[in-house]
């Protein structure tokens, strides 16, 4: 995987989620070890489907949190899985940083007013995905609240 101003994904690099078919978040610990991690731990919590973004966004505040992946059940689960693997990623890097706040991603766009999102700030990272027959292209989604918004705009690389 590398990372841009578009991520570059291998298929197999996607994690083998189990995902019910219901909408939910997918909870993950903190990141693990500087330079990566194999194994974390992972939890799926049902949301009603007005609330994801607003449930994402309060779950990652809580304790030993490290990132929250919105899981729509209408989301085909390639999405969330990628999802998933960028927003572990961006926790990562951050913490490399001593950056240490939680990730929210999700693999579709969702209007903040419609999932309970109202105040949240949408920022869009793109991927291209290789599965083997070629690379497509696809457009993720992180999940702030107004005050993390403020602090990513502070800490991202000047362009």
């Amino acid at each position: 995987m590398t990372a841009g101003m578009e991520w570059e994904i291998e298929g197999a690099d996607l994690p083998a989620l189990v995902l019910p078919d219901t909408d939910g978040l997918v909870i993950a610990g903190p990141a693990g070890a500087a330079a990566g991690e194999e194994c974390v731990e992972v939890d799926f919590v049902p949301v009603e489907p007005g609330a994801l973004l607003r449930a994402a966004v309060d779950a990652a505040a809580w304790p030993h949190v490290g990132s929250v992946t919105v899981h729509p059940r209408k989301q085909p689960p390639a999405r969330t899985h990628l999802a998933f693997l960028i927003g572990r990623q961006l926790r990562i890097e951050r913490s490399a940083v001593g950056w240490h706040s939680p990730v929210v991603t999700l693999g579709l766009t969702l209007r903040p007013e419609s999932a309970g999102g109202q105040g949240l700030r949408m920022v869009a990272h793109h991927a291209r995905l290789h599965d083997g027959d070629g690379w497509s292209r696809h457009t993720l989604w992180e999940v702030m609240g107004l005050r993390q918004y403020v602090t990513w705009l502070d800490r991202r690389p000047a362009s």
